[in-house]
């Protein structure tokens, strides 16, 4: 987990409009989630607990979690899901399973960038973040 650690400024996302649809998000909150860049803000608690934040004008939510153990989320944008996280191979995997759909979301550090690549059923999304603000 050491590389994700820190403040992650969004710099691009792609293909988040037609996800965020996808999963039934409706039109207002669609468009005001693609005007934001969240900060991601990912800490270590201790006792293998971390927290994961996310920061923007519009929305702020956050979640703690320990890998390899469900809990109940709330997205961004008000789903209710079924989520676990885990690394692989220094990808963090995260699996969020709501009630008609699964979201597959992989974080991938490489340096100073941190690359989520969002999927659900056959869409993707790659939001890129820089480390830092």
């Amino acid at each position: 987990m050491e590389p994700f650690i820190g403040t992650w400024k969004m710099e691009k996302s792609e293909g988040f409009d037609k996800i965020m649809e996808r999963l039934g998000v409706d039109y207002f909150t669609r468009k005001m989630g693609n005007m934001m860049k969240p900060n991601l803000i990912i800490s270590d608690l201790g006792d293998g607990r971390y927290n994961m934040r996310s920061e923007s004008k519009f929305k702020t939510s956050e979640f703690s979690f320990k890998l390899g153990e469900q809990f109940k989320e709330v997205t961004p944008d008000s789903r209710e899901v079924m989520s676990m996280l885990t690394v692989e191979d220094g990808v963090l995997k995260q699996e969020q399973v709501g009630k008609d759909k699964t979201t597959y979301i992989d974080r991938v550090v490489y340096g100073n960038e941190l690359r989520a690549t969002v999927k659900a059923d056959e869409l993707v999304c790659v939001r890129t973040y820089s480390r830092g603000m």
